[in-house]
């Protein structure tokens, strides 16, 4: 088993991805969801004012080039989250950005509603989110984790060292909680 990041190293992954375009899915992933289930979000499943995340479908590969979309595979893998303030705001200046692409595309743009899409619109997979998070962990000289075993240092990460944790709105660079 792969041993997840410790809190400095989600630190320093957080720090160093913070100006990537791919910043609020990789850490939506770091949150705990599944690569599957960041691909396969839709702006529909994010209620940006309630602070939530509907989790009902996934988009996984079949092979290494035929994209499945399916429901979850279990009613527990069907889950309504919360979003950590800091990841609301990512998500907002996310969804700003992808307007601003929408407009310098004009009809170049494919407007599919998924929220990893590239800079056309056009859906991102689980290989195409993993290489992205591969490519910034050897660009900051990080211990590589598989995306998937990332999401575990959600509960390193989320505890930092403490016993219980109650506020999901912690700040993630400093862990520090009210």
């Amino acid at each position: 088993m792969v041993k997840p990041w410790t809190v400095a190293e989600v630190q320093r992954f957080i720090s160093g991805m913070e100006r990537d375009r791919l910043y609020a899915p990789l850490l939506l992933s770091l949150m705990g969801l599944r690569p599957a289930e960041v691909v396969g979000l839709r702006w529909a499943d994010l209620d940006l004012k309630l602070a939530t995340v509907e989790m009902t479908r996934i988009r996984t590969m079949n092979g290494n080039s035929e994209v499945v979309e399916k429901d979850a595979k279990t009613a527990a893998g069907e889950r309504v989250l919360p979003l950590p303030a800091w990841v609301l705001d990512a998500l907002k200046q996310f969804r700003a950005r992808q307007a601003c692409e929408r407009l310098a595309a004009g009809e170049g743009y494919t407007d599919s509603g998924y929220v990893v899409v590239n800079e056309l619109g056009i859906p991102r997979n689980t290989r195409h989110l993993r290489e992205h998070a591969y490519g910034l962990m050897s660009e900051l000289k990080m211990r590589r984790v598989r995306l998937y075993d990332a999401r575990h240092s959600c509960m390193t990460y989320r505890f930092c060292e403490k016993s219980e944790v109650d506020d999901l709105t912690t700040n993630p660079l400093t862990c520090d909680f009210p």
